[in-house]
């Protein structure tokens, strides 16, 4: 978990939340999960006038089935487990 913070601090936001809100975005979110695993999310401050970053966070990874990784100021970053392709 340490290194995958680490990972975070030193990437910069790959999608950025604004005005529009989450529902436009949660595609391309979804997309770089898959791809990347790992993704950071900036929360613009137009998108922070009714609700707080980590309520944000905690919709865009309900909706992307992923999981909260941390939450600094107005980012957050999301991990996506991928699913080994051997089975037993």
């Amino acid at each position: 978990m340490e290194n995958l913070r680490k990972r975070l601090n030193t990437s910069k936001p790959s999608v950025r939340i604004g005005k529009a809100g989450t529902d436009n975005i949660i595609e391309e979110i979804k997309r770089q999960l898959e791809d990347n695993g790992l993704i950071k999310i900036r929360v613009l401050k137009a998108a922070r006038s009714e609700r707080s970053t980590g309520e944000i966070a905690k919709e865009v990874a309900d909706a992307t089935n992923s999981e909260i990784i941390q939450i600094v100021g107005n980012s957050f970053g999301l991990l996506r487990r991928r699913r080994s392709l051997h089975t037993r």
